[in-house]
């Protein structure tokens, strides 16, 4: 399940797996997201989320999760997506590898 909550300068944040991005940039079908300790240099996870419901996480967190529970006074809203494509790895080429997961 995704979660956008509400930011510090009323910009959405999202959680996923209780970890929080900050939105990065958007182009057409996607929008690219990165872990809100990237700019410090302290964690380099990202987050991808598609049109299409997909969900691509690349790097892992050096950090322990940002929530247990989310302050019901913070959700914007929740989403559950059907459709999820989870990368922790990069293949041999440098580009992220997907693949399905149930």
């Amino acid at each position: 399940m995704v979660t956008y909550i509400k930011g510090a300068r009323l910009l959405p944040q999202l959680v996923v797996d209780n970890y929080k991005y900050l939105k990065h940039r958007s182009a057409q079908k996607v929008t690219y997201w990165k872990c809100h300790l990237y700019d410090s240099g302290a964690c380099k996870a990202r987050c991808i989320i598609g049109i299409d419901q997909s969900i691509i996480l690349s790097g892992d967190h050096d950090h322990t999760p940002t929530y247990e529970h989310i302050p019901d006074d913070l959700i914007l809203f929740k989403e559950i997506f059907l459709l999820k494509r989870i990368c922790r790895q990069k293949s041999t080429f440098g580009k992220i590898s997907e693949s399905n997961q149930n």
